[in-house]
């Protein structure tokens, strides 16, 4: 008959040794993982909201063209190395506001 083991605690460790060096036994138990929020997201892992900023440069970004659209995601992937706008600080949306706001005064010159 073995001996009789109680686990206690979070994260406890049990090594036990039967007798006459015949059998080792290990258990380990773990605390649970956190729980996942809506949208599959840990914690402080899940997606930001926009700032005011953020959704302003999306507006202006919209009637470009193709051709247009492309330029601005190069110059944000070149400059901050993404090519997405939440991703952007406060003075990277100003830079691309201000980039965005010049493709478009061209355009209208053009027309």
């Amino acid at each position: 008959m073995l001996p009789k083991q109680k686990v206690q605690g979070d994260g406890a460790i049990q090594v036990g040794k039967v007798e006459g060096g015949m059998q080792v036994v290990h258990q380990h138990f773990y605390p649970s993982p956190p729980e996942a929020q809506p949208g599959g997201k840990v914690g402080a892992e899940r997606a930001q909201s926009a700032t005011a900023a953020q959704r302003e440069l999306l507006t202006l970004m919209k009637p470009l063209n193709k051709a247009a659209r492309i330029k601005v995601l190069d110059f944000m992937r070149r400059e901050f190395d993404t090519p997405m706008v939440i991703e952007l600080k406060p003075d990277q949306v100003y830079r691309v506001r201000r980039y965005v706001e010049t493709i478009n005064s061209r355009r209208r010159e053009r027309a």
